[in-house]
């Protein structure tokens, strides 16, 4: 296929990615001394940041280790979600008044009594992370960059693999962790919701043209590749949860992949392609479900993403596209098997939210979650009502997963490349996390007197 390049500066080039130069807009990025040294597409494509990173022991598969019934699972309205209208048809507004006011006077009270984790400092950090959490972002994309026919020139033209290559490099210079592709078929779709958070109608159909009104988000047929990226948490302040600082790693999190999002649109649009986002984080569709059908990681027992590079500490987006890409695949490290036996976050949850049954099920808790995967379910109006009695996010279930661990470390490493041979050691290495105390870390205190990186990044 024949492909059209140009070769611009350093300084043109972050333009043209709709990040304004390499000046301000970037840095809030990457440190200066860390910008890419780039002249065209060509040495995107040729970057470290365009290969996949997977440890030998990952696998790929046909399907994902969760069970789905494609036949009884289909598309659902956002607006029924445990966060949106779910929470309180659940409990009532009665009880949820109730809450509130229970999570405000406690908020006094720990800031009162400086309770570790629950102080004014870090009740401050929460706050302004969480204020900002969903910035400007747009399902078209705010449209500011030029258009190859603006331009006069053709648009960019690669192969499906030289196109996720290319995606795969840009994305992670803009920020993201991992990237994924999940190519749309009539099971694929279904992932999308039927009804945004604002209430417009999300349709899927043979139109020409993306677009969108009062009442609708159109997404034609011809966009038929979503892009699934991860950005990354603080393990940290992922190993403090619950506190208030904590939280802020999550918020961080949607504040940055929204941010990525707003600028990647720009790069696509640049490149003669549309590249439709959500207008706020997991609200155009199932972000656990295309994570784990692109192969960042696999569902586990508490309904989450667990990726090999990761764990549990990252927050997954995903974008839609016409520009066509090389799909990824679905993966099995054993982590379903782990979780059978392992337990850990159930035993924890301080409202026992979280099913202890060993085998997984079809059966869901409630009109909250949609049928046909088959997995085990959180009892979310317990989650939730903790959440505000706490003032945060409660996140105990993320800081005491034994999967949830310092990637880099050779026990870790052994550890997940064993049970993604076998299951015969699980029950071992449960115990292995218990007698070394890892999990949540109880000196809440001692995060304000660490030497951070960058964002918290590890």
């Amino acid at each position: 296929m024949n492909k059209y390049h140009t070769t611009v500066s350093r300084r043109d080039f972050l333009k043209a990615l709709g990040l304004g130069g390499a000046g301000a807009a970037f840095s809030g990025v990457l440190p200066a001394g860390d910008l890419p040294q780039v002249r065209d597409l060509d040495e995107v494509l040729a970057s470290p940041e365009a290969e996949v990173e997977r440890p030998s022991w990952v696998k790929e598969v046909d399907r994902p280790s969760a069970e789905i019934d494609w036949h009884s699972f289909n598309r659902f309205d956002y607006r029924e979600v445990m966060f949106v209208r779910g929470f309180e048809k659940a409990m009532g507004p009665n009880n949820i008044a109730r809450l509130r006011s229970s999570g405000q006077e406690n908020t006094r009270s720990w800031i009162t009594q400086q309770r570790p984790g629950f102080t004014l400092r870090d009740y401050a950090l929460y706050q302004s992370t969480a204020a900002y959490a969903f910035p400007g972002i747009s399902f078209l994309g705010h449209r500011r960059t030029p258009t190859p026919q603006m331009l006069g020139v053709p648009r960019w033209e690669g192969t499906f693999e030289e196109n996720a290559r290319m995606v795969r490099a840009v994305m992670k210079i803009m920020g993201a962790d991992e990237v994924a592709f999940v190519e749309l078929d009539h099971n694929t779709e279904k992932l999308f919701y039927t009804y945004d958070v604002d209430g417009k109608g999300i349709s899927i159909s043979n139109t020409g043209d993306p677009s969108e009104g009062d009442k609708f988000r159109v997404i034609p047929k011809r966009f038929r590749w979503v892009i699934v990226y991860t950005v990354k948490m603080s393990y940290e302040l992922v190993k403090r949860f619950p506190s208030w600082a904590s939280g802020a790693t999550a918020y961080l999190g949607y504040a940055q992949g929204p941010f990525l999002q707003d600028r990647f649109q720009d790069f696509i649009r640049t490149l003669g392609y549309t590249c439709l986002g959500e207008c706020r984080p997991n609200a155009m569709g199932t972000s656990t479900g295309f994570a784990v059908m692109g192969g960042l990681g696999e569902m586990c027992r508490i309904e989450h993403t667990i990726t090999p590079k990761r764990g549990l500490s990252h927050r997954v987006f995903k974008m839609v596209t016409d520009l066509p890409l090389a799909p990824t695949r679905p993966i099995n490290t054993g982590v379903m098997d782990f979780c059978r036996t392992c337990k850990k976050c159930a035993e924890v949850c301080p409202v026992k939210a979280i099913s202890t049954d060993t085998e997984p099920t079809w059966e869901i808790p409630g009109p909250w979650k949609r049928p046909g995967v088959k997995g085990w379910f959180k009892r979310d109006p317990l989650c939730y009502s903790y959440w505000l009695q706490t003032g945060t996010a409660c996140g105990y279930c993320l800081a005491v997963c034994p999967l949830n661990r310092y990637q880099s470390s050779s026990y870790f490493n052994n550890m997940r490349s064993t049970i993604s041979r076998t299951s015969a050691l699980n029950v071992t290495f449960r115990r292995i996390d218990d007698l070394l105390g890892w999990g949540a870390r109880t000196n809440y205190e001692s995060f304000w007197d660490l030497e951070m990186s960058p964002y918290g990044w590890d």
